[in-house]
Protein backbone atom coordinates (compact mmCIF):
# COMPACT_ATOMS: atom_id res chain seq x y z
CA UNK A 1 0.00 0.00 0.00
CA UNK A 2 1.57 3.71 -0.93
CA UNK A 3 1.18 6.23 1.74
CA UNK A 4 0.22 9.77 0.28
CA UNK A 5 2.53 11.85 2.03
CA UNK A 6 1.39 15.21 0.67
CA UNK A 7 -0.46 16.28 4.04
CA UNK A 8 2.60 15.62 6.32
CA UNK A 9 4.67 17.62 7.71
CA UNK A 10 8.29 16.99 6.83
CA UNK A 11 10.73 14.89 9.17
CA UNK A 12 13.71 17.01 8.94
CA UNK A 13 15.75 13.86 10.36
CA UNK A 14 15.26 11.48 7.50
CA UNK A 15 15.43 14.36 4.98
CA UNK A 16 18.63 14.53 3.20
CA UNK A 17 20.94 17.85 3.03
CA UNK A 18 20.08 18.88 -0.34
CA UNK A 19 16.03 18.23 0.02
CA UNK A 20 16.21 20.44 3.95
CA UNK A 21 18.05 22.70 1.88
CA UNK A 22 15.26 23.08 -0.66
CA UNK A 23 12.58 23.23 1.37
CA UNK A 24 13.51 26.35 2.89
CA UNK A 25 12.54 29.27 0.78
CA UNK A 26 15.92 31.80 -0.02
CA UNK A 27 15.46 35.25 0.41
CA UNK A 28 16.97 35.51 -2.94
CA UNK A 29 14.03 32.97 -4.21
CA UNK A 30 11.39 35.03 -3.03
CA UNK A 31 13.00 38.39 -4.24
CA UNK A 32 13.25 36.95 -8.08
CA UNK A 33 9.62 36.26 -7.64
CA UNK A 34 8.60 39.24 -6.24
CA UNK A 35 10.64 41.45 -9.16
CA UNK A 36 9.22 39.14 -11.97
CA UNK A 37 5.41 39.26 -10.84
CA UNK A 38 5.83 43.30 -10.58
CA UNK A 39 7.56 43.47 -14.07
CA UNK A 40 4.60 41.68 -15.67
CA UNK A 41 2.52 45.00 -14.80
CA UNK A 42 2.81 47.97 -17.04
CA UNK A 43 1.30 50.06 -13.89
CA UNK A 44 4.54 49.00 -12.08
CA UNK A 45 8.26 50.15 -12.34
CA UNK A 46 10.82 47.78 -9.67
CA UNK A 47 13.98 47.12 -9.52
CA UNK A 48 16.47 45.96 -7.26
CA UNK A 49 18.98 47.41 -5.21
CA UNK A 50 22.53 46.23 -4.36
CA UNK A 51 23.63 47.73 -1.19
CA UNK A 52 26.87 45.85 -1.15
CA UNK A 53 30.01 47.24 -0.02
CA UNK A 54 32.96 48.35 -1.71
CA UNK A 55 35.90 46.13 -1.59
CA UNK A 56 38.60 47.36 0.01
CA UNK A 57 42.35 46.87 -2.43
CA UNK A 58 44.91 46.55 0.22
CA UNK A 59 44.84 42.69 -0.23
CA UNK A 60 42.69 41.65 2.83
CA UNK A 61 39.51 40.80 1.03
CA UNK A 62 37.46 43.22 3.33
CA UNK A 63 35.11 45.90 2.15
CA UNK A 64 34.12 49.01 3.46
CA UNK A 65 29.99 49.56 4.40
CA UNK A 66 27.45 51.00 1.58
CA UNK A 67 26.68 54.05 2.17
CA UNK A 68 23.50 53.36 1.33
CA UNK A 69 23.12 51.17 4.12
CA UNK A 70 19.36 49.63 4.99
CA UNK A 71 17.69 50.56 1.97
CA UNK A 72 14.93 48.30 0.57
CA UNK A 73 15.71 45.58 -1.42
CA UNK A 74 13.27 46.68 -4.03
CA UNK A 75 11.91 50.03 -4.85
CA UNK A 76 8.75 50.30 -6.92
CA UNK A 77 6.73 52.70 -8.28
CA UNK A 78 2.91 51.73 -8.56
CA UNK A 79 1.12 54.37 -10.70
CA UNK A 80 3.41 57.17 -9.12
CA UNK A 81 3.02 55.89 -5.47
CA UNK A 82 6.50 54.96 -3.71
CA UNK A 83 6.58 51.37 -2.72
CA UNK A 84 10.25 50.10 -0.75
CA UNK A 85 9.56 46.13 -0.62
CA UNK A 86 12.12 44.36 2.13
CA UNK A 87 12.26 40.76 1.59
CA UNK A 88 12.88 38.47 4.13
CA UNK A 89 12.78 34.83 5.15
CA UNK A 90 10.20 33.50 7.75
CA UNK A 91 13.04 34.17 10.14
CA UNK A 92 14.80 37.22 9.09
CA UNK A 93 14.81 40.41 10.85
CA UNK A 94 14.79 43.69 10.04
CA UNK A 95 18.59 45.47 11.00
CA UNK A 96 18.44 49.28 13.10
CA UNK A 97 19.72 50.74 9.52
CA UNK A 98 16.49 49.26 7.49
CA UNK A 99 14.42 50.69 10.48
CA UNK A 100 15.61 54.08 9.52
CA UNK A 101 15.54 53.58 6.17
CA UNK A 102 11.26 52.54 6.56
CA UNK A 103 11.01 55.58 8.86
CA UNK A 104 12.27 58.28 6.04
CA UNK A 105 9.95 56.20 3.64
CA UNK A 106 6.86 56.38 5.92
CA UNK A 107 7.66 59.83 7.31
CA UNK A 108 8.07 60.73 3.73
CA UNK A 109 4.70 59.48 2.22
CA UNK A 110 5.79 56.20 0.64
CA UNK A 111 4.58 53.03 1.81
CA UNK A 112 6.88 50.01 2.76
CA UNK A 113 6.49 46.73 3.79
CA UNK A 114 8.84 43.78 4.58
CA UNK A 115 7.79 40.64 2.27
CA UNK A 116 8.24 37.26 3.52
CA UNK A 117 6.47 35.93 0.45
CA UNK A 118 4.64 37.12 -3.04
CA UNK A 119 0.88 37.18 -1.85
CA UNK A 120 2.16 39.87 0.37
CA UNK A 121 3.60 42.03 -2.16
CA UNK A 122 0.65 41.36 -4.42
CA UNK A 123 -1.98 42.01 -1.67
CA UNK A 124 0.37 45.59 -1.45
CA UNK A 125 -0.17 46.55 -5.06
CA UNK A 126 -3.62 45.54 -5.39
CA UNK A 127 -4.21 47.74 -2.71
CA UNK A 128 -2.00 50.65 -4.17
CA UNK A 129 -3.89 50.16 -7.49
CA UNK A 130 -7.53 50.41 -5.40
CA UNK A 131 -8.23 46.55 -6.36
CA UNK A 132 -10.48 44.41 -4.79
CA UNK A 133 -9.84 42.38 -1.54
CA UNK A 134 -6.61 41.02 -0.11
CA UNK A 135 -5.79 37.63 -1.73
CA UNK A 136 -4.68 34.31 0.71
CA UNK A 137 -3.16 32.31 -1.85
CA UNK A 138 -1.88 32.90 -5.15
CA UNK A 139 -4.65 30.67 -7.37
CA UNK A 140 -6.90 33.38 -6.07
CA UNK A 141 -5.06 35.96 -7.73
CA UNK A 142 -4.61 36.58 -11.17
Amino acid sequence: MVCDQRNVEPNYNTIDFESRRLLKESESLIQKSILEWLNYHSDVYAFRVNVQGVPLHNGTGRFRPSPNRGIADILASVKGTFLAIEVKSKTGKQSAYQRTFQEYVEKSGGHYIIARDLITVMNKVDELLGKGEPKNTIDETY
